[in-house]
């Protein structure tokens, strides 16, 4: 199922609409379209082998207990499919120039931590590290 919505809509979560027996995202496999006046940047894509590289990013302001336990979770659960999947985990302190000096080298990157949203300037929204914020800006700049 693919929900276009328009982009003052995008922070409701559509897939866990309840119609009495399900959730519309246990019934279907789902995906978002956004309609939006925002600029849309081309995506370039790159060549994925196996083993997937993945990076790992959990609790990165050292503030969030259950998001490190998360993050360490995942990589060792990964860390039994290493034929398939070759996962790194960064946690703890995290910085925005570790995130961009490495990011490019992964096929997956999973994040868990504090985010913060700019209903404003979308490009302004980001994960926020130990030193600051990393933006969808500083990705589109990548």
């Amino acid at each position: 199922m693919l929900i276009s919505i328009d982009e003052h809509l995008v922070q409701i979560p559509w897939e866990l609409l309840y119609d009495a027996e399900e959730f519309l995202c246990i019934r279907f496999a789902m995906g978002r379209s956004v309609r939006t006046k925002q600029k849309v940047y081309e995506n370039k894509f790159r060549d994925v082998s196996t083993p997937i590289k993945m990076l790992v990013i959990a609790d990165p302001t050292g503030d969030l207990n259950s998001a490190y336990e998360e993050g360490i979770a995942i990589r060792n659960e990964l860390d039994k499919r290493r034929n398939k999947v070759k996962a790194l985990s960064k946690t703890g302190e995290v910085y925005i120039d570790f995130i961009k000096r490495n990011i490019r080298d992964y096929d997956i990157v999973h994040f868990a931590g504090h985010s913060e949203y700019n209903s404003k300037n979308p490009s302004d929204s980001g994960w926020i590290l130990k030193d600051g914020k990393f933006t969808a800006r500083d990705i589109v700049a990548l």
